[in-house]
């Protein structure tokens, strides 16, 4: 188990890419660990607008 990874670790993804952190993870009922990632540093690139009406809500 030491070796899963927890909120704040530093990880680099297999496709290539800047560092990311961890920043959630879920286990799921049935065992499946889902992990939520972001950007170590900000990114040089202005964020892609999206409207509100494209969102969608995943539950």
């Amino acid at each position: 188990m030491s070796d899963e990874l927890k909120v704040g670790d530093i990880v680099s993804l297999k496709t290539g890419g800047p560092e990311m952190i961890v920043t959630s993870v879920v286990r799921t009922p049935n065992d499946t660990v889902l992990i939520g990632c972001a950007p170590l540093r900000a990114p040089t690139e202005k964020p892609i607008e999206v409207s509100m009406d494209r969102l969608i809500s995943i539950n």
